[in-house]
């Protein structure tokens, strides 16, 4: 197929595990434009917080965003001023497959910020964990280094190496088992565990979890079918109080 053949394309997805599982997936394909490389397509409209909140504030919901170090220094009197509720504070990331695990280098400068505003939070850490060993290790890692905070919010599990599943040599069991096993640990010291992932992944490789869910999906309406405490709808977000695009999240009630 080239750029010049317009038209409707049924493909399948496919991904295969190192176990030989295999997981499908039909879509559809729509091509109903030429591509002008020499007048490429405007950029992406960023998404104003103030528009969110009119849009999406109910009585059942909080909205908020997600930050790391990507956001540099924030001021957490404007963020609160402008109508953030809560926010979702990277703790930490692990470097690589078999790689250091890092406290993020703005991670107390955030909590405590966000903390001193009044702000409800949570935390993160980015894993690239290929075993059950060692999700349970970075569990522990997360615990010991949270012992000095208090949290208002889940400790959530965001693994999304997708692309290297294989290269990893894991299997559907693995990732799922490392997740449990991850949430289950703090939620023995604790903290209540969170899983983190996109629609797409959280249908087709993640199995149904007792833990709460952290729904990623960049659309107006959330469309995934199963159940979530947090809908993370953007990540061009536009926010007072920070230099740059911000993740926004919606987080729901019962």
């Amino acid at each position: 197929m080239t750029q010049t053949q317009l038209g409707t394309y049924n493909l399948t997805y496919v991904v295969t595990d190192s176990s030989g599982n295999k997981t499908e997936k039909l879509f559809s394909l729509i091509v109903n434009e030429k591509t002008d490389i020499t007048n490429p397509p405007p950029k992406e409209e960023k998404l104003d917080i103030a528009n969110v909140i009119r849009e999406y504030k109910t009585n059942k919901t909080k909205i908020g965003i997600d930050v790391s170090k990507w956001q540099g220094d924030i001021n957490w009197e404007e963020v609160k001023n402008a109508g953030v509720e809560f926010a979702m504070i990277r703790m930490g990331y692990q470097t690589d497959y078999d790689g250091e695990y890092v406290i993020d280098p703005y991670f107390e400068k955030n909590i405590n910020g966000a903390k001193s505003v009044g702000l409800p939070v949570g935390t993160y850490f980015y894993s690239y964990s290929k075993s059950v060993y060692q999700a349970k290790e970075q569990a522990e890692w997360v615990r010991d280094n949270l012992k000095n905070y208090e949290l208002d919010l889940p400790v959530a599990f965001d693994w999304e190496s997708f692309s290297s599943f294989n290269t990893a040599g894991m299997s559907l069991y693995t990732i799922n088992k490392s997740a449990s096993v991850f949430m289950d640990t703090l939620e023995e010291a604790g903290y209540e565990g969170m899983l983190y992932s996109s629609k797409t992944y959280l249908e087709k490789i993640w199995y149904p979890t007792k833990h709460p869910v952290w729904l990623a999906q960049y659309i107006n309406k959330a469309t995934y079918e199963g159940k979530y405490s947090i809908w993370q709808m953007s990540s061009i977000g536009k926010v007072p109080g920070i230099n740059g695009d911000v993740d926004i999240d919606i987080m729901y009630s019962e």
